[in-house]
């Protein structure tokens, strides 16, 4: 599969060229095109250029998504056969405050290590939780990010959060990412088709995580 990439220090000019790239797909002989911005709003920035300059009133076959929905969008099946839900920050939130509690004040003696001291603040299970979320994205959605720290109490908390992941059946971003690159590279031709995802332009989309720039490379 061929690719274009356009790369300019104007946001302008990028838009514009995306756009342009945008305008010249003909829907009826090229098929479904998604357009993958770092926001909904942003994708439809784009398709709404391509619009005006095009001189058509409607577009069809443009699908606006962002990575995650994306994701979550072609994870979807497999998710729900392994019984997983894909959840965002507050859920792993509520996960890392139980993680907290339980290592704090399910024994006699807290086991959070160093965290200890701030183990009754409020703020700790926040910071667990973007921590947590950090450390699996860039090891590319590893189930196992714990065995790669070198800090045994930030890893013996890391490895509560991912078996209270997998006993409440969810699936934070790092895992619905990887499972979501695993599908892609088994996917064929018809697959491709049935996902509806034809061309994908990708409009200034940030990749700062290996489980994102994995996801879009495959």
């Amino acid at each position: 599969m061929s690719a274009t990439i356009l790369v300019s220090p104007c946001a302008e000019t990028r838009l514009a060229g995306a756009a342009a790239w945008l305008q010249a797909r003909d829907a009826g002989t090229e098929g479904h095109v998604t357009i993958l911005g770092a926001s909904i709003e942003a994708a439809a920035e784009v398709a709404r250029r391509a619009l005006e300059t095009s001189g058509r009133n409607a577009s069809f076959g443009w699908q606006r998504t962002t990575l995650g929905v994306l994701a979550v969008g072609i994870a979807r099946r497999e998710l729900a056969a392994r019984g997983l839900v894909p959840v965002g920050g507050l859920a792993l939130e509520a996960v890392c405050a139980r993680v907290v509690h339980d290592h704090h004040r399910g024994s006699a003696k807290s086991k959070l290590g160093r965290f200890a001291p701030i183990g009754d603040l409020p703020g700790l299970p926040r910071a667990l939780a973007r921590t947590v979320a950090e450390l699996r994205l860039a090891s590319g959605g590893n189930d196992d990010a714990h065995t790669l720290l070198a800090d045994a109490d930030l890893a013996r908390l890391v490895k509560a959060f991912e078996k209270e992941l997998d006993a409440a059946g969810l699936a934070d971003r790092a895992r619905t990412l990887a499972l979501a690159t695993e599908l892609v590279t088994k996917m064929s031709a018809g697959d491709i088709a049935r996902e509806r995802l034809g061309s994908v332009l990708l409009v200034d989309v940030p990749l700062r995580t290996r489980a994102e720039r994995d996801f879009v490379a495959a």
